[in-house]
């Protein structure tokens, strides 16, 4: 393994074409795979990142008036095929609070005798840490939220740091400390009295308000009421006073039963749309139901909207990573 920060990129890649998780799959064939099989002419590296987007539209949306879909689906194949290099890390969400690192070792290729399978587009990989999962708890904070990413990719070259350093830690057969057995259970706990406690949707509102100031946000606004648009919270982050953005939130304050619905994701990407955010989040208490992860799943490959979903457990991290205490509580 490289020192920390050596020259390379990374990505995030989710590992479920059509929805399937093929995660086992790419373990045991030491590859990575994406779908969209039915676009095999992708491969020639004299084309642009135009003529992919055109190539989609054509396929895919011959019907819309703009390159907003296509655009989306295009990114995730040029990535995959084109920005990925050997050496590059590639970490894969799965279930459970788990996460995968492979570093990339060869090109992209298209099989067509899967394509029935929607697995066509392969890129042989080495797996890390002895293709054993790693807990997301044990990545800095910064990684566990890229990771809450909707889409099928995202650029992660920014974190290859943070993946070395997790890495390490593990091949290093470091025992946690007390520290790290006091954060999992601040967390644990912060999740019981969030789901068990007599919170208002309001008190809830200000709950995650504070979240976001803790986490660097230069104002927060508070759009639940009349004045909801579709978001509940409006946060602007900036960055060195160059770079700023807008984040849209959906707070839903549930037990862990029902399960937060798809209904939350359309009023978020409602909401987006109107106060023209670049980010979203769904913030639960409780949990998400399968067809809300499949319509922000749908609606980052296929729109390019960046939303991320907090479960009840997420946020509870959240919570104790942002430096919440008890001082705050309403």
């Amino acid at each position: 393994m490289t020192s920390p920060g050596a020259s390379r990129s990374a990505y995030i890649l989710r590992i479920k074409p059509r929805g399937v998780d093929r995660l086992r799959e790419a373990l045991e064939s030491n590859e990575i795979i994406l779908g969209w099989s039915h676009l095999p002419d992708l491969l020639n590296d004299n084309l642009t990142f135009e003529q992919y987007r055109e190539v989609v539209k054509k396929k895919d949306f011959p019907s819309d008036t703009t390159y907003r879909r296509a655009g989306a689906v295009a990114g995730h194949l040029w990535r995959f095929v084109r920005e990925m290099k050997p050496g590059d890390y590639v970490v894969v969400p799965h279930q459970a609070g788990q996460f995968y690192v492979a570093e990339v070792s060869d090109k992209a290729y298209h099989d067509p005798g899967r394509a029935k399978d929607d697995t066509s587009y392969r890129r042989p990989v080495r797996w890390l840490n002895g293709k054993k999962a790693l807990s997301r708890a044990s990545a800095r904070a910064a990684l566990q939220s890229r990771m809450h990413i909707r889409q099928t990719s995202a650029y992660a070259g920014d974190l290859t740091t943070d993946i070395e350093l997790v890495l390490q830690d593990t091949e290093a057969g470091r025992s946690t400390t007390f520290d790290e057995d006091l954060h999992v259970r601040l967390i644990r706990e912060t999740l019981d009295e969030i789901r068990t406690g007599k919170m208002s949707y309001f008190a809830f509102q200000r709950l995650v308000k504070r979240i976001l100031e803790n986490l660097g946000a230069a104002e927060v606004l508070v759009r639940g009421g009349t004045s909801d648009k579709g978001v509940d919270l409006l946060a602007t982050f900036e960055i060195a006073d160059v770079l700023k953005f807008t984040l849209g939130v959906q707070t839903r304050n549930f037990t862990a039963s029902p399960p937060t619905g798809t209904s939350s994701i359309e009023d978020l990407r409602r909401g987006m749309d109107a106060e023209g955010a670049d980010l979203g989040w769904v913030v639960t208490s409780g949990t998400f139901s399968s067809e809300a992860l499949a319509l922000a799943d749908k609606l980052g490959d296929e729109e390019g909207l960046k939303i991320e979903l907090y479960d009840g457990e997420d946020l509870a991290a959240l919570l104790v990573q942002s430096g919440w205490n008890r001082g705050h509580q309403e």
